[in-house]
This record gives structure tokens, C-alpha cells and sequence, in this order.
């Protein structure tokens, strides 16, 4: 398998869909994406919820307050649930060093399904 390496300060945007819950030292490697961040970007993690009804097995299913502990962990702020439906929810993280989204949810707050920015 062929690895690609962003460079420093490279992406404005980077996206993980249902494949978080894959990856081994989740705090490092989110580390290592906020580095390839431009100014003002920010990293979103769409991953399938613990109680999901459908999904991969129960083992591998992430708790929200997890994904938000770990983007933190990796020197992220203002980490947000956005969007949630019945099985996924949508993290935006922006790295400490940087200017992060426009509209800032609290903590741990979810955004209303089709609804961005409006809570739950």
C-alpha cells in the first residue's frame, strides 16, 4: 500500500467518515492531522455512536464524549457534536493554534438532525 504524507499547513478540511473507530492512538494521529491544517481549517469525524442501531460490532462503536476527549487530547478546541441522526455523529474540531468554525456550539452539545448549528 502506497502512504501519502500531507505537508505542514497544507488542507483547510479534513474528513474521517466510519473510519475513526479503526484507527490505533486516536489522540496522536489527530494531533498529526491539525498540524496539516491551514489557518482557520478544522479536522470533522463522522463515526457511528455506541447505542447506533446498525453499524459495525458494539465493540468498535465510539462514545461522543470519547471522539471529543481524544480531538482535544491531539490539541484541539472548541470540539463540537454538529449533526447527529440515528446512527452517526458529525465532530468538527479546530487546532488550538488556530482560528476555528464561525459558529461555536457548547461542548458536548448536539446539533438538530438537517438543522446544522441548531441544538438539540
Amino acid at each position: 500500500m502506497r502512504r501519502y504524507e500531507l505537508p505542514p499547513s497544507s488542507v483547510n478540511r479534513i474528513l474521517t467518515v466510519n473510519t475513526w473507530h479503526h484507527i490505533p492512538n486516536r489522540e496522536a494521529y489527530a494531533e498529526h492531522l491539525a498540524g496539516r491544517l491551514t489557518n482557520g481549517g478544522s479536522i470533522w469525524v463522522i463515526d457511528f455512536e455506541k447505542d447506533a442501531p446498525m453499524g459495525p460490532p458494539k465493540k468498535h462503536r465510539l462514545n461522543p464524549q470519547a471522539v471529543v476527549q481524544e480531538l482535544e487530547a491531539g490539541g484541539s478546541r472548541r470540539v463540537f457534536a454538529t449533526w447527529a441522526c440515528p446512527t452517526s455523529t458529525w465532530w468538527s474540531a479546530a487546532p488550538t493554534s488556530r482560528r476555528g468554525p464561525r459558529r461555536a456550539m457548547a461542548r458536548g452539545e448536539r446539533a438538530a438532525p438537517n438543522k446544522p448549528g441548531a441544538l438539540m
